[in-house]
């Protein structure tokens, strides 16, 4: 903060959003130039690059004969009717030159004063922004001075999505876009607003931007910042449409307020990021196979909410570009727990772990919700078994990241992989790691196989799902979405090509595993 010397500036695209009542024309490009102050123009000699200069239309009028030497930001007291004349006379200027054409009701002395008290108001606020930021003002109060400076609400909010802080207004005001409306109390930033930005695909945008970006969706468009220290991006700064109507032109006030921020914005990224609590590693450690005494196991997960008693399910989420767990938004973890209930939650390197309570899967509609709302965000889920002590807790991690490899793979339309679903297919994978798996399949199911191969049947499947459900011809069939007839028909086929008898408890466990095998072969293959 010390070493910033100099002052805000403003473009005359600025000035005319602040005094647009008042003007008459604007000539100007998109590369308008922003200014520190305004005085009197007094001839070509006077060139300053960061002035605008006011200027009289006779005075304009005496530097026609040589209009390419003008300064680049004018500032012209003009009547009304002499707009057209002036119009015709564009092609004259230089493309750098920019004139703001205002009315006559001033004098000059007026709108000198106008123009000063104007710019001088945005310094003076611009000082005592630094100021608190330079005593270390508690983040709100900071907030309610850039709501000052730029007339409207705003909210700062970390990488993860997270609430660092916001303006008052935000918390007494209906914000107009309702994307935004609740983030100050939610403390963190909804999956609603992040599915409306990838339905407009302006996500990558928001993202990437290095310049304040006017973003249209909702009721009324919102501005936001990125924030950057040290060309790390550690934050973003948003402001809504409440007092007035936001307008690009703004967006320059905000670049600049956003530099002042970005030291204060890099702390308090690193104090959250301290909250990674030494229980945490522990956990961490765990996760990766590290082995630690009961006491300091339960110690580290003395602040799981629910009861062990009543059973823990591992959650392993993955973006869908594998971005990992580090920058896996807290506005997704957040969504979790909505539905599932706080929970701890462990950030690693490929990915974002929860420990959550068993109880609300209980819920008949819960995973279909939850996969639904995966499914919008681009994110994949694997769900471990249920387990009830927490020397289970590695264990349960290996079968949720099975889960979550096999189930892309094989189910890649799906978001929500329980582990239950994919067992076979692991324990295949590991022993396809030893082995050449097909010495492990019986040869009659291996027969099965070949013909289903040429022929397109299905039969491999029909005998596993029937063997798994205990010889219940209804649930098979559901299952396989058949007829019960139909699957009569294949299993007196399976009997006509094979002599195996399934009745027989080791038998049936053999062909049970080697149907598992031929399932396993066609959806990941043999290699």
């Amino acid at each position: 903060m010390g070493d910033r010397q100099r002052m805000m500036k403003f473009s005359l695209k600025f000035i005319q959003s602040r005094i647009k009542e008042e003007v008459l024309f604007f000539w100007s490009d998109e590369k308008n130039p922003a200014c520190g102050s305004v005085r009197f123009w007094e001839g070509f000699c006077d060139q300053a690059e960061d002035v605008m200069y006011l200027i009289t239309s006779d005075n304009l009028l005496q530097c026609m004969y040589d209009p390419s030497l003008l300064p680049a930001n004018l500032i012209c007291i003009t009547k009304e009717e002499e707009i057209p004349a002036w119009a015709e006379l564009r092609e004259r200027f230089s493309e750098t030159t920019h004139i703001l054409f205002v009315s006559d009701v001033r004098s000059e002395k007026e709108w000198m004063n106008y123009l000063s008290n104007l710019m001088q108001k945005y310094l003076s606020l611009e000082q005592k922004l630094i100021l608190a930021l330079m005593k270390n003002e508690r983040i709100e109060d900071i907030l309610d001075l850039c709501e000052e400076i730029l007339d409207n609400p705003v909210i700062l909010v970390d990488m993860s999505m997270q609430l660092l802080g916001q303006s008052h207004t935000m918390l007494s005001e209906k914000i107009p876009n309702r994307y935004w409306y609740d983030t100050y109390r939610q403390q963190y930033v909804g999956t609603e607003l992040i599915s409306a930005l990838r339905e407009n695909d302006v996500l990558t945008q928001v993202a990437r931007s290095t310049r304040s970006l006017m973003v249209e969706i909702g009721e009324e468009p919102y501005m936001t910042k990125n924030i950057y220290w040290k060309e790390t991006k550690v934050a973003s700064m948003s402001v809504f449409s409440v007092r007035h109507i936001l307008r690009e032109e703004e967006g320059e006030i905000l670049d600049q307020i956003s530099e002042l921020l970005a030291e204060r914005a890099k702390l308090l990224q690193t104090k959250l990021m301290k909250q990674q609590t030494k229980e945490h590693q522990i956990i961490m450690n765990i996760l990766k196979g590290q082995r630690y005494s009961e006491k300091i196991v339960k110690h580290a997960l003395r602040n799981f909410s629910g009861k062990l008693s009543d059973g823990v399910r591992l959650l392993k989420l993955q973006d869908d570009d594998e971005s990992g767990g580090y920058g896996m938004p807290d506005y997704i973890t957040a969504m979790i727990e909505r539905n599932v209930g706080y929970s701890i939650r462990i950030p690693m390197k490929d990915a974002f772990v929860f420990l959550c309570s068993n109880s609300p899967f209980d819920e008949p509609d819960l995973i279909r919700i939850l996969s639904g709302q995966l499914t919008k965000l681009d994110i994949k889920c694997g769900c471990s078994l249920t387990f009830y002590e927490w020397e289970d807790l590695y264990q349960q991690y290996l079968f949720a990241s099975a889960a979550l490899t096999m189930g892309i793979e094989a189910d890649p339309q799906k978001a929500f992989y329980e582990y239950s679903e994919y067992a076979a297919f692991y324990r295949v994978s590991i022993c396809q790691r030893q082995t050449d798996i097909h010495l492990l399949c019986l040869p009659e199911i291996w027969k099965l196989y070949q013909y289903d191969q040429k022929t397109g049947n299905e039969l491999v499947n029909s005998f596993y799902y029937y063997l798994i459900y205990c010889n219940s011809l209804s649930k098979a069939a559901q299952i396989l979405n058949i007829h019960k007839t139909t699957l009569s028909y294949r299993l007196r086929k399976i009997e006509d090509m094979v002599s195996l008898d399934w009745n027989d408890g080791l038998m049936r466990q053999q062909i049970v595993f080697s149907c598992e095998i031929i399932r396993y072969i066609r959806i990941f293959g043999e290699d």
